[in-house]
């Protein structure tokens, strides 16, 4: 993902990446060679300030790690739901960053998963065909 970020940076683009912040993630902007350590779960993380989930309303896209997509959008993560707690207050694309054979035919999905809209792997690419209904939020 850094090389991706640092090249998105290059290009004058405003990059957020999550922190955790309890069950929920929070934000900060990625700044090239920025400071970082380490959470509680062993994650590497920026130092910057934090800006809070309201930033999500201002993003053009969110790119979600994935470790399995499949072609409805579902994808499994490293299964704590920060992702699909922090989708449920956007309504631009996520999509998916992974390795080409992590597109696969099926990924296990629950209702309070988040669906993604495509996915970006080294081969290019993938825009999935997905109802334009909203995904309910679990009770």
């Amino acid at each position: 993902m850094r090389p991706l970020l640092d090249a998105l940076a290059a290009g004058d683009t405003e990059i957020v990446i999550p922190v955790i912040d309890g069950d929920e993630l929070d934000w900060v902007r990625y700044l090239p060679g920025g400071e970082v350590q380490r959470n509680s779960l062993g994650i590497a993380e920026p130092t910057g300030t934090r800006l809070g989930a309201a930033v999500l309303d201002s993003v053009d896209v969110v790119l979600v790690p994935a470790l399995a997509v499949d072609p409805a959008g579902h994808r499994l993560g490293r299964g704590r739901g920060f992702y699909d707690r922090a989708l449920r207050r956007v309504s631009v694309p996520a999509v998916a960053i992974g390795y080409d054979d992590e597109l696969v035919p099926a990924v296990p999905a629950e209702p309070h998963d988040r669906p993604v809209q495509a996915m970006l792997r080294p081969a290019g690419y993938v825009p999935f065909l997905l109802p334009t209904e909203p995904v309910p939020d679990p009770v």
